[in-house]
């Protein structure tokens, strides 16, 4: 049985998802979204890998008979570009999140985390593994980020891209997928697919596959 999106990595109540993947996963994650987004889901998506792909997500609205604009209305994008910035927004910026300003630029009503929308973690190693950040400082911003997440009762989604690992940070994507709640891989094939260890499956979410 095919399982989809929610079933594999997000349920109802507050938890810490993962999905693991290519470097295609978080643009397919964004498309498969669109429905979802459209009946009225909003999401805060932590754009760590600067990836977000907003003609991808408007395509995909169209595609699924939603107004692009009302699609991406929906969708706060918070953009930090190290991962010092990472850790304030997880730490810091979301848990005081009010839900009418953005992180980065514009106003969107109604996503707070407090309001039990989805936080997207997008592709949080492109920072984590910057090696111009010596190994201690970053160890430390790895472990207050997961505590961060930790203490904010939110869903968090955190889509991991496989990537060549510093050295000692190659153990890195081990712990994350150790303490999610759930841990998804994205399955190199066409349609892709997601592989689950869990299947909880959402009231509202149904999703199809699509083609690399």
């Amino acid at each position: 049985m095919y399982p989809g999106l929610w079933e594999a990595v997000a349920c109802p109540s507050p938890g810490r998802y993962l999905a693991v993947g290519d470097g295609r996963l978080p643009r397919w994650f964004l498309s498969e979204l669109a429905a979802a987004l459209g009946r009225g889901l909003h999401v805060t998506w932590v754009d760590a890998g600067n990836s977000f792909d907003a003609y991808g997500l408007s395509y995909a609205a169209r595609a699924a008979g939603f107004d692009p604009k009302l699609v991406l209305s929906r969708v706060l994008v918070a953009r930090p570009f190290n991962l010092f910035q990472l850790e304030t927004m997880v730490c810091e910026k979301l848990p005081v999140l009010s839900g009418s300003t953005s992180l980065t630029t514009g106003g969107v009503e109604g996503l707070s985390p407090s309001a039990g929308y989805p936080i997207v973690l997008s592709d949080p190693l492109a920072l984590l593994y910057d090696d111009d950040v010596p190994l201690e400082e970053a160890a430390g911003v790895f472990e207050r980020v997961r505590a961060g997440m930790r203490a904010l009762p939110a869903l968090w989604l955190t889509l991991a891209v496989t990537r060549q690992a510093p050295k000692g940070r190659e153990h890195w994507l081990d712990v994350l997928i150790k303490e999610a709640d759930s841990c998804s891989f994205l399955i190199p094939s066409t349609p892709l697919s997601l592989r689950s260890r869990e299947r909880t499956p959402h009231p509202d979410v149904r999703v199809r596959a699509v083609r690399a």
